[in-house]
């Protein structure tokens, strides 16, 4: 209630008036007085009361915010799962304060939808979660849907009788259940008789219903609502609780009557807190108020009325008295009396019109609560609040930086807001800024009120800028959050002693609601973002349950399915409705039934968990799996055991692969032969037996020679056909006895137990002979020559890897002496073999320690006696086995791969030296390097060498290459094609040792060679060997025929270089001339034959 200007004018000045007539007349003034006191008595009464009734209306309307806020968080507590257990219900209503917030409630309950379709299953899960029996009341009957309360807290005394009831069984209930449901809305029923009241007498009871929704379902129309339903969070409360548990805050001398929509039907009475009906104390003269709830789609009246006991409670019990007779006394006693009267009245008016701002104040906020999800939103209509309706000149809300203990304003309203631009508050008692209200009271969490700003020494900082702003009294209230402070609110006032008792109560209970609904967004966002990572979870869950490549699922105590994944649906090829609520016996045969069902009793009667690989024939399908299975029991809160999960991952697979490597770990996968683990396996129990009985074991290492051009030339396919025909060969010549196996590659072991040395020669002779039939391959006949290394047992060696040591050694030996033959192991191979292992080993290093050198051997004309090139050669000096020829090292260079690098290095080294002595002016017109098979039969060979040219500027035709006879002849058809790109850069290419091979000549035609060279053991016997003379002499005239010119390698005497002077060999070279020297020798050599 507002007072105007002129009223409060007038009621100022009222006091001081009458004093000044009661001092002129007397007697007959304080007459007057007196009448015009009763009246002003009587509106500060009306005041008064408007106030209370304010505060009351305020506080029944807070109490029911406070249930709907409840039951907004139970709501998203349910929807923040798609199944939520008794357990969980349980430990989240437990963690709620119902005595404090929600007072006057009979319970908190869930209701849940179900069809008439799954009301079995219904009963089995809920009585399978509840510490009671579970009955739905009334029966079921022919009702299709049912929504049965399965939840309530606390489970005891009265709701006992809820537990179980059918709300929709109630048409009140069912109505506003609907509305419910179709709004999304809390909506409260008509005045029903609680299913905790069936035996009691009749008393008016409601119950709020907040429907609950599928989380993931959209929710703009009522049949997208109806379609997501999963059931109603449900409070049932009576009025009469309701005003009991706020009869504390409640004032006895008012009567408080609340109807539902109107106050005019008696019907519609919903409690009066005496006899005297509202009508009848109209008619008494009493002051009358009225105010009306909306809340859950109702609207409840309430009709306030006061009595007798109010009104003297409220009258002041001063009265004026007349005693004296003598005028001046009288009217001076009298002014006096009038003076201080007046002023009471007008503290009491001001007073009470100040209560009812704050009480309005409190309920906006306690409404805007409800709305509200954050403090961002919340705290400024506080402040606002406050100001607007409480009557203050400026409120600000302050934040605590723990960090820094300074007070951070975060909002403030009124004028002169920007003094907290420049406030400094903190929680430190040992600084000044830590001495005044708000910091007091944040640090020791209780109300600070200062009523005498100004004269207050705790706010002296502060005094210069509350006279400029007029602040005479503030006050300050600490706000909780989980129970610790967390803000701050400061309200200052105009007027001194602006806060009484009254006004402080009131500024503490809007505290006390921001601390609650703080608490309750804090609960919101944790269950907000429980419900996001639960959703989330969910989500991965569902995922990871739908595509983990497992049988997921779950079985009640009676064998009944109540859950499986997509991977049972899809293997059993059945539908879930097909499934769910039905037993093993639907599925499988019954032996297998009888074993699984063997299992799940052991997982329900004694808790086991079951692991073990089950073979599984479906009925529906007809297939056959093998499943690896897990089966573990699930237990309650009471730790009782009510279902088990089982986890079926299909290892049909994996054993098929397991089989498939266990036979590859035993047998070649190529040629089905057992390979060199199952050898050692037979070989160790071969020669445990050759111990004990005294015999001989034969291990026969079998290589064949040059296999590698097949698989260059013709492709690994070929080769590997080879392989296996070979094989096929071998093995149908062998008896049961022995084991052929293949090593890998090439490489074949033959195991002979039992057999002595002669028949292991023979042996090995037809294997060398069946190896040499041809093999016929796409068109293709090839013709094979093998190697064979043989090692007996105990002679050779004492346990198989020694005897595979020996073996190989021999192989080796028989590799040297030329191929396609046998050697049996003797002592000296071993150290040949252990030569070659370490000759090889520090080739390695000598690459990279550059131990290799380039010589030059000079080539000349045989007619002119000059220098026309040299050949490059590579020596090794090692730096302990001295002078290491290449007849040694590079057959293991070529063996070990190495002879690449070696090769590349020496093409480079020379084409670089010769780029240098062209440099020097040296009339050199070649340089001839020898190239191994491996390094011509790399694909991009012919690239490898024009970039070398390139990077030294060196004339492509100043290069030579010398092939060997046996890379022409066994590598023709990729030889041809790298020989043909090697003349088309303008490289000379030549024959090295010409004459050695044993094969056709007629590559000789389509190879584009240029020169010949004679080997060196044809030269070696010009002198008196009447063969070598005639090989040479043809040799030289195939070269004519052809038109290729001849070089004759190893002259060392006037005889051999005669003899291929007079038969027109061209070219020669050897110690005759010249041994080879290194580079910086040749230009002396050089000039030599120039003079």
């Amino acid at each position: 209630m507002n007072i105007n200007p002129p009223r409060k004018f007038y009621n100022q000045c009222l006091p001081w008036l009458l004093s000044g007539l009661t001092l002129l007349i007397g007697g007959t003034a304080t007459l007057a007085y007196w009448h015009h006191f009763e009246k002003q008595q009587h509106q500060a009464v009306n005041l008064n009361f408007q106030a209370e009734s304010e505060r009351l209306a305020a506080t029944i309307s807070q109490q029911l915010n406070s249930y709907q806020v409840v039951m907004r968080g139970v709501q998203g507590f349910f929807q923040s799962s798609e199944q939520i257990t008794y357990p969980e219900f349980l430990r989240y209503i437990d963690s709620l304060d119902i005595t404090r917030d929600l007072r006057g409630v009979q319970g908190i309950g869930f209701a849940v939808l179900v069809t008439r379709k799954n009301l079995v299953t219904h009963l089995a899960t809920v009585r399978r979660e509840l510490p009671i029996n579970y009955q739905i009341t009334p029966p079921a009957g022919n009702r299709d849907e049912l929504a049965p309360i399965i939840y309530i807290e606390p489970l005891e005394g009265d709701n006992l009788a809820a537990l179980g009831f059918d709300i929709l069984s109630n048409p009140l209930a069912r109505e506003a259940a609907e509305m419910a449901r179709d709004t999304g809305t809390i909506v409260i029923t008509s005045p029903l008789k609680l299913a905790q009241d069936q035996s009691k007498q009749d008393v008016p009871g409601f119950v709020m219903y907040l429907p609950v929704y599928k989380h993931d379902h959209k929710l703009a129309t009522p049949e997208e609502r109806r379609a997501a339903l999963l059931g109603w969070v449900d409070v049932p409360f009576r009025v009469q609780d309701l005003l009991t548990g706020l009869e504390h805050q409640m004032n006895p001398d008012i009567d408080i009557e609340i109807h539902d929509f109107s106050a005019r039907n008696s019907q519609t009475l919903l409690f009066h807190s005496d006899a005297i009906p509202h009508q009848q104390r109209t008619v008494l003269g009493e002051w009358q108020y009225q105010q009306e709830i909306n809340i859950g789609h109702r609207k409840w009246t309430l009709l306030l009325s006061s009595t007798p006991a109010f009104r003297e409670r409220a009258i002041f019990s001063t009265h004026p008295w007349v005693i004296t007779t003598t005028g001046v006394t009288l009217s001076l006693v009298l002014a006096l009396l009038v003076l201080t009267l007046s002023q009471s009245r007008n503290q009491n008016q001001r007073r009470a019109l100040r209560l009812g701002h704050l009480y309005h104040a409190l309920s906006q906020i306690n409404q805007a609560i409800v709305r509200m999800d954050s403090e961002d939103e919340l705290f400024p209509l506080v402040c606002q609040m406050a100001v607007e309706f409480g009557g203050m000149k400026m409120a600000w809300i302050g934040l605590l930086d723990e960090n820094t203990a300074d007070i951070i304003p975060l909002t403030s309203y009124g004028s002169e807001v920007d003094y907290t631009d420049t406030l400094r508050a903190s929680i430190c008692k040992d600084v000044p800024e830590g001495h005044g209200p708000t910091g007091t009271a944040m640090r020791e969490n209780h109300p600070v009120v200062i009523n005498h700003y100004l004269t207050d020494s705790g706010t002296r900082p502060w005094h210069e800028r509350a006279r400029q702003f007029g602040w005479k009294s503030a006050a300050a209230f600490p706000i909780q959050r989980q129970g610790k402070p967390f803000a701050v609110l400061n309200v200052y006032h105009g007027k001194p002693a602006a806060f009484d008792e009254d006004a402080i109560n009131l500024l503490m209970e809007m505290s006390s609601d921001i601390s609650f609904a703080l608490d309750n967004f804090d609960r919101e966002s944790q269950r907000t973002a429980m419900e996001t990572a639960l959703a989330k979870n969910e989500a991965t869950m569902k995922t990871i349950m739908e595509n983990i490549g497992a049988c997921i699922y779950l079985k009640d105590t009676k064998g009944h399915y109540t859950f499986v994944n997509q991977q049972i649906l899809e293997l059993w090829n059945v539908e879930k409705s097909e499934v769910i609520g039905f037993g093993d016996d639907r599925f499988f045969d019954p032996h297998t039934v009888k074993r699984i069902q063997a299992n799940d009793r052991r997982v329900f009667e004694h808790g086991e968990i079951i692991q073990c690989e089950e073979t599984d024939t479906v009925k529906t399908s007809g297939v056959t799996r093998i499943f690896w299975s897990i089966k573990l029991p699930l237990r309650d809160i009471n730790g009782q055991i009510y279902a088990l999960c089982g986890i079926s991952t299909d290892v049909t697979e994996h054993r098929i692969k397991e089989e498939k490597i266990r036979y590859l770990s035993n047998y070649d996968a190529l040629t089905g032969l057992p390979n060199r683990t199952l050898l050692n396996e037979k070989a160790r129990a071969a020669l445990a037996a050759a111990k004990a009985s005294g015999t001989q074991v034969s291990l026969l290492f079998i290589d064949l020679d040059r296999f590698s051009i097949i698989n260059d030339s013709l492709g690994h396919s070929v080769g590997d056909e080879v392989l296996k025909q070979l094989s096929q060969r071998l093995t149908a010549e062998l008896n049961l006895s022995a084991t052929l196996s293949r090593a890998g590659g090439d490489e074949f072991c033959l195991l002979l137990p039992g057999v002595d040395t002669s028949q292991v020669k023979r042996i090995a002779q037809q294997l060398l002979d069946i190896i040499t039939y041809p093999v016929d391959i796409k068109e293709r006949r090839l013709t094979l020559t093998a190697s064979i290394g043989i090692a007996f047992f105990p002679d050779h060696g004492s346990n198989i890897e020694r005897l595979i040591q020996s073996a190989d050694a021999a192989l080796a030996q028989a590799k040297q002496k030329g191929c396609n033959n046998y050697q049996i192991f003797n002592e000296v191979m071993r150290s040949d073999a252990d030569e070659t292992l370490l000759i090889e080993n520090e080739l390695r290093e000598a690459i990279g320690k550059q131990q290799l050198a380039v010589h030059y051997q000079p080539q000349v004309d045989m007619q002119s006696g000059k220098i026309f090139g040299v050949e490059a050669l590579v020596r090794w000096e090692h730096p302990e086995m001295g002078m290491i020829y290449p007849g040694r090292f590079i057959p293991i260079a070529e063996e070990s791969g190495l002879i690449v690098d070696i090769g590349n290095w020496v093409l480079e080294t020379a084409v670089r030296q010769q780029a240098t002595w062209l440099s020097e002016g040296l009339t050199l017109t070649s340089v001839a390097v020898n190239l191994s098979a491996v390094q011509i039969y790399k694909d991009n060979f012919s690239q490898t060498v024009d970039n070398i040219l390139e990077k030294y500027q060196l004339p492509h035709a100043m290069l030579e290459l010398e092939l060997t006879e046996r890379i022409a002849m066994e590598h023709s058809s990729r030889t041809l094609i790298t020989l043909h790109q090697l003349q088309a850069l303008g490289i000379t290419l030549s024959i090295d040792d010409f004459g050695t091979g044993y094969s056709s000549l007629s590559y000789l035609k389509s190879y584009p060679v240029k020169k010949l060279k004679i080997d060196k053991s044809f030269v070696d016997g010009l002198g008196n060997n009447a063969e070598d003379q005639a090989i040479v002499v043809a040799i030289i005239g195939i070269a004519k025929g052809l038109g290729f010119k001849t070089v004759a390698e190893g002259v060392e005497t006037t005889e051999q270089w005669q003899f291929l002077k007079d038969h027109g060999c061209d070219e020669y070279q050897g110690y005759f001339f010249s041994k080879p020297v290194t580079a910086e020798l040749i230009p002396a050599l050089l000039t030599s034959t120039l003079k």
